[in-house]
């Protein structure tokens, strides 16, 4: 295949530098005229089957020295971003860590707000999440938790944090919370 387009190559070549020679050096080297080509590298076993070498450069305009020696040929490469799952969610612990001071300092130094208990009672009295063993553990309420399928756990949002906080600065909230969210207490009803 590479061997059937080395014509169409050569071709595709002579016509650029033929139309790049009819160009002004002011019009070359300016960047509103550029062409950008975002290009995947290719990895392939031998050197020798690779269609092209391909040096990749960080483009750097203060460097004008540098910038010149690739005046010609610029490849400009493209950071990527990975896709990241639940982006902006907290875990039980990232909440509890910023729920335990406020707690310490309302309840008392000995006061604790652990994620396996606490922080369950919590989501249990203001119903945000439903109690373990439930049909469909994807009842929550989206404004403050949602569901993860892939790990079988809750994901908690910065407003989830921040009310927490509020309503355990209340005086007496934290002995509500754990007395309310005990065994005889109302099953939630999702959202």
């Amino acid at each position: 295949m590479s061997k059937l387009h080395r014509p169409l190559a050569k071709d595709v070549e002579n016509y650029l530098d033929m139309f790049r020679s009819s160009l002004s050096a002011e019009v070359l080297q300016d960047m509103r005229y550029s062409f950008k080509v975002f290009l995947i590298p290719k990895l392939v076993n031998d050197p020798s089957q690779a269609d092209m070498a391909v040096e990749f450069v960080k483009y750097d305009p203060n460097n004008t020295e540098e910038m010149q020696k690739y005046g010609k040929v610029v490849t400009f490469i493209k950071p990527t971003v990975a896709q990241v799952a639940n982006p902006g969610k907290l875990k039980a612990g990232d909440v509890c860590k910023a729920v335990q001071p406020i707690v310490q300092q309302v309840v008392g130094n000995t006061a604790s707000f652990s994620p396996s208990y606490h922080h369950v009672r919590a989501c249990y009295f203001h119903k945000i999440r439903p109690r373990k063993g439930d049909a469909d553990a994807r009842k929550t309420n989206t404004r403050y938790c949602q569901y993860d399928e892939a790990h079988r756990d809750y994901v908690y949002t910065d407003a989830w944090r921040k009310f927490l906080i509020a309503e355990m600065k209340k005086p007496g909230q934290y002995q509500k919370v754990l007395k309310g969210a005990g065994p005889d207490a109302q099953e939630p009803k999702g959202n």
